[in-house]
């Protein structure tokens, strides 16, 4: 089963309904070899500094700065929140692939990126990057995430194939995982246009 994790309802009801996942669940929408689920924006957030040393929980000028050996993650203390979170730990638990469907932009991957490190998400992950989120985009950005891996591979081999010639270039809606891949960084956004800067 592949599950889908969208940022909010609205959009996990708009890619369920392209995907043909029609079956509503408590927490998810299910069908067609999909479980479509969502968070209500941020569910987790970094721990306070109290809990990582009960000595951090009154301080002083002698204790900064208070930087951990390693920053920790937990759950936003809201009952609905805690129950989401919950549906959606049991859906990664169980995943063979998760796609994220999070708005497109740094504070859209850092939201699921800590619900999946805090769910123990272990299949791989795709990301579907997209700005609009009419019928067409969507189709062609969740067939292209599927299909990234594949993509890529054939990508390099056209390229080691190729006498002394550079890897060949990715389609625009891959452009994120070719730059990522072959430059090892993390692009930035213009929070305005959502292009690779």
């Amino acid at each position: 089963m592949i599950v889908c994790i969208a940022e909010k309802p609205s959009v996990a009801r708009d890619i369920a309904d392209v995907l043909g996942a029609k079956d509503k669940k408590d927490g998810y929408i299910e069908g067609n070899g999909y479980q479509v689920t969502w968070t209500f924006g941020h569910l987790c957030t970094l721990k306070e500094p109290h809990e990582y040393t009960p000595n951090w929980k009154s301080w002083s000028l002698g204790s900064l700065p208070m930087v951990p050996p390693r920053f920790g993650i937990k759950l936003i203390s809201n009952p609905t929140y805690e129950r989401q979170f919950h549906v959606i730990e049991n859906l990664m638990q169980h995943a063979d692939m998760i796609i994220n469907c999070g708005d497109a932009g740094q504070e859209g991957e850092l939201i699921q990126r800590w619900v999946m490190q805090k769910a123990g998400a272990r299949c791989p992950v795709k990301r579907l990057w997209i700005s609009s989120l009419t019928e067409e985009a969507i189709r062609e950005a969740i067939c292209s995430s599927v299909s990234s891996s594949s993509s890529e591979k054939s990508s390099s081999h056209s390229s080691s194939s190729s006498h002394g010639s550079t890897t060949a270039s990715p389609p625009r809606k891959n452009i994120f995982l070719f730059l990522k891949k072959q430059f090892r960084f993390t692009p930035r956004f213009s929070p305005i246009s959502e292009r690779v800067i």
